[in-house]
């Protein structure tokens, strides 16, 4: 108790538990809410049956969309739930490149974004083992 005494050593103790105080609250502030999907397993098949899908994102007009996600999932409901098996970004050429996905029917979308308009376009295609799908998803 000897510690506590000395004015200078109560000052500090105030200052460190007012630290932590801070910081236990600053943590607790950032919790995430219950209400948030739980995040995406991995979900690759990673036998020599995997399949592959380019998919390349244009509008109507056919301009190519560059940089907008595009969202797989295994049903309609999954995909417009939210729950997704994957998601990625379409490339300089615009295309959505998946790689090792098992054989099935895949459901997709897109909500492309640009500076002047908002696209959407979805479908879903059967892939086969071992097949290399190139598919076009026009958005409006």
């Amino acid at each position: 108790m000897r510690f506590l005494k000395d004015k200078k050593n109560v000052n500090t103790l105030r200052l460190v538990l007012l630290a932590i105080t801070i910081g236990m609250a600053f943590i607790l502030s950032c919790a995430k809410s219950g209400s948030n999907p739980p995040p995406v397993a991995v979900w690759e098949d990673n036998s020599s049956d995997s399949a592959s899908l380019n998919l390349t994102v244009q509008s109507a007009q056919g301009q190519i969309l560059v940089n907008q996600y595009v969202n797989l999932a295994l049903s309609t409901d999954s995909l417009n739930a939210g729950n997704l098996v994957r998601k990625t970004a379409t490339n300089s050429a615009g295309v959505a490149v998946f790689r090792k996905l098992y054989p099935r029917i895949i459901y997709f979308n897109c909500v492309a974004v640009t500076s002047t308009q908002t696209f959407y376009g979805s479908g879903k295609v059967r892939l086969l083992p071992g097949m290399v799908k190139d598919t076009i998803l026009t958005v409006h």
